[in-house]
């Protein structure tokens, strides 16, 4: 069997590569929630935790918050929950919870994934902004 040329198996290694980076930016949702001076921005990916990737003062442009989340990281710990924007109680959380919940069946644990982002723009001065979270087991949203 006749073997591919080097030029061309390097071109469809980094074809594959360049693709591969194109399907994870568009997974990846990156929602800034802003006053007029500061921002809250958070980091979705659907099926993943939603994170913290900024918080602090308003920035000039909203493409500054995409470079931002790409150097920001609170810490690299094995759970993912301290960059977490909640932390759910009883499965992964290392800090105090900031929602907890009883399943119908005793089980305490929670692990709220994202699926959805809606924007409704109430006025001229006000947007609201509602993630939809739900955990993978039980029926939680």
């Amino acid at each position: 069997m006749k073997q591919p040329k080097v030029p061309q198996l390097k071109s469809q290694i980094l074809l594959c590569c360049l693709l591969g980076m194109v399907h994870l930016a568009k997974a990846q949702e990156i929602i800034a929630i802003e006053t007029a001076h500061n921002a809250m921005v958070l980091e979705a990916v659907k099926g993943k935790d939603v994170n913290t990737v900024y918080f602090g003062q308003k920035l000039h442009s909203a493409a500054e918050y995409t470079q931002v989340n790409a150097t920001y990281k609170q810490t690299t710990e094995y759970t993912g929950q301290l960059n977490s924007a909640y932390t759910p109680s009883g499965s992964r959380n290392l800090v105090e919870p900031a929602i907890s919940v009883t399943h119908s069946d005793g089980n305490k644990s929670l692990n709220l994934i994202f699926v959805k982002k809606e924007v409704e723009n109430i006025d001229a001065n006000v947007r609201l902004t509602t993630l939809t979270l739900k955990d993978p087991v039980y029926n939680f949203t």
